[in-house]
């Protein structure tokens, strides 16, 4: 451990060999000592035997920068580098920090639908009137919610409407129609994806209207709520999933 001001003066052959061979045992020992070296210079760099942390002098000769630390039982080097929280693993917006297993697994944990992670949270009989809710929901444990809707509309049941949202369009006001299809919604950000069909009671005409859109649902929403525009519900049921 030595460190050096990195000065040659003039001297004797004898002093210029000691005061030589201490410049060269500073630099192989990279200055290392418990403080700071008296003499710096840009980039330098320095051993701190305190922390054990390798430092470096940046470029204007200002302050020590911090590269890392030497693990000396384990003989390992650990990078000064800042490690995203659980929260920023998962939120997958941050592009400075590192990742580390733990945080990447937990990540992963949290926004892929596990097996067995749905649960039925409730089903609405649509067997009467225009508005169907679930009512006294608990979200936060949830991700996304799963609708599967099977049922049919009385005379003139037009437009399958969800957040006020026209997600199915039926064209026909003179016939009993069949519906059939699913819902996917997004509780973190809202969006959502629906795919529904409809035609006559035996559905040989199947018609869309599917759009991808953003809702006001959340994980602090209590309540799903779907309707027509026009005409009653007459048989069936919409199923609601939560998923984790």
């Amino acid at each position: 451990m030595a460190t050096h001001d990195y000065v040659i003066n003039n001297q004797t052959s004898a002093d210029l060999r000691i005061d030589l061979n201490n410049a060269l045992a500073a630099i192989v020992s990279q200055n290392s000592g418990a403080t700071a070296p008296a003499s710096t210079f840009a980039n330098q760099f320095w051993y701190d035997t305190s922390t054990d942390q390798l430092k470096q002098r940046n470029e204007t000769d200002t302050v020590w920068i911090t590269l890392g630390t030497t693990d000396q039982t384990n003989n390992k080097f650990e990078p000064n580098q800042t490690f995203a929280t659980q929260a920023e693993a998962q939120a997958g917006t941050n592009n400075t920090k590192a990742m580390t297993a733990l945080r990447t697994a937990e990540a992963i944990t949290a926004l892929t639908p596990p097996a067995g992670g749905t649960t039925l949270l409730g089903t609405l009989a649509t067997t009467s009137g225009s508005t169907v809710t679930l009512s006294s929901l608990t979200l936060t444990d949830y991700k996304y919610l799963y609708v599967v809707a099977n049922l049919t509309t009385s005379t003139g049941g037009t437009n399958f409407r969800f957040d006020g949202t026209k997600i199915l369009q039926n064209s026909s006001t003179s016939l009993d129609v069949y519906l059939t299809g699913h819902l996917f919604i997004n509780l973190i950000n809202g969006q959502y994806i629906p795919y529904f069909h409809r035609g006559s009671v035996e559905p040989v005409s199947q018609g869309g209207g599917n759009q991808f859109g953003t809702s006001t649902y959340r994980t602090t929403t209590t309540s799903v709520s779907f309707n027509l525009s026009v005409g009653t519900f007459s048989t069936g049921a919409i199923y609601v999933y939560g998923v984790k």
